[in-house]
């Protein structure tokens, strides 16, 4: 089962509701300034958030073709097609190594960023699980977080 944050999830009165780039873009906006320590109304945000709403937004719109790919290719293959937006190219050594199925753990340091994307793309396995914890916009609760942590289950 892939989950999708094009897909519906649950709203506040029990309906259904799709998730939309301006909506990921929001809660991208209220992560940056949580971080920098302003609050939903601190007057910094009102002068600030037009600097951050541009590279949001694309990213907002990224997210949402990400995992519309996820959807129609399966994580590895979309995985692969987003990698070139963030980085020149990956180089994968040992791979020969890697097996196929059974017990696996690969560790990184940073697996809720562009590392998850390069093993997820380079891995020949259909039982990827990659975990992230402590990033707030992953868990903020917009039905994100298995697709951003890239859980994908066959």
């Amino acid at each position: 089962m892939v989950v999708s944050i094009s897909e519906l999830h649950e709203g506040s009165y029990g309906e259904w509701i799709r998730v939309k780039p301006n909506e990921l873009q929001h809660t991208l906006l209220d992560e940056i300034f949580k971080a920098l320590g302003f609050g939903r109304h601190h007057p910094a945000r009102f002068v600030l958030e037009p600097l951050f709403s541009s590279a949001a937004h694309r990213f907002a719109r990224i997210a949402v073709t990400f995992d519309q790919d996820v959807a129609t290719h399966g994580f590895r293959e979309a995985a692969r097609c987003l990698l070139p937006r963030f980085t020149r190219e990956v180089h994968v050594r040992g791979a020969e190594y890697i097996p196929t199925e059974g017990p696996l753990l690969v560790v990184s340091n940073h697996p809720g960023t562009i590392n998850g994307l390069a093993i997820a793309s380079s891995l020949p396995r259909p039982d990827l699980k990659i975990v992230a914890s402590g990033v707030p916009f992953i868990s903020n609760g917009v039905g994100l977080l298995p697709i951003l942590l890239g859980v994908l289950e066959k």
